[in-house]
């Protein structure tokens, strides 16, 4: 805490919180909590799988080619990917395409720049989006996306790829 000129700086009384020796990280209200239909998930489940294998092409010719005009097919695939994964009830697939579909939309319109790191943080979360389509197939837990999001976010606001690490176990 800095201090300020002509302030001495006060000592925490028993009404006042002392601050934890480690930072303990609070669930954001925000993060998607899945009710999955599963009806609705098998539906979704193709269409998911077809999505994904367009996007990758597209994602690989945009990487190797640098070419912009992918990237609206591709703000376009995760924009349905998005919508379908709500429908049945993947809100952790449906918010992590969401974080991309906005990414893709800043590359669009100027907002974002190409880096090698937004580029690697792109490809992870098109993995990520595939692993939690395995998961869904699987029926199991779909694996948390809290890492990645964060990253996603912190990209969002500060135009910066974080360092922290991404893998996260399923179910965290």
């Amino acid at each position: 805490v800095p201090e300020v000129a002509g302030q001495e700086e006060s000592e925490p009384t028993s009404s006042e919180p002392v601050a934890p020796t480690q930072e303990v990280i609070q669930p954001d209200p925000a993060d998607p909590v899945d009710n999955i239909d599963p009806e609705m998930a098998e539906i979704f489940l193709e269409e998911g799988e077809d999505i994904l294998e367009a996007s990758g092409v597209h994602l690989e010719h945009w990487i190797a080619a640098n070419d912009a005009s992918d990237l609206p097919a591709l703000q376009r695939q995760l924009h349905t990917l998005k919508g379908g994964a709500r429908m049945c009830g993947a809100q952790t697939i449906g918010t992590l395409s969401h974080e991309l579909e906005y990414i893709y939309e800043g590359l669009i319109n100027g907002k974002y720049k190409r880096s090698p790191a937004l580029v690697t943080l792109i490809q992870q979360s098109h993995d990520q989006l595939q692993t939690m389509l395995d998961d869904l197939k699987q029926g199991g837990a779909i694996s948390s996306a809290a890492g990645i999001l964060r990253k996603l976010r912190c990209f969002r606001s500060t135009g910066t790829v974080s360092d922290e690490r991404i893998s996260e176990p399923k179910g965290a």
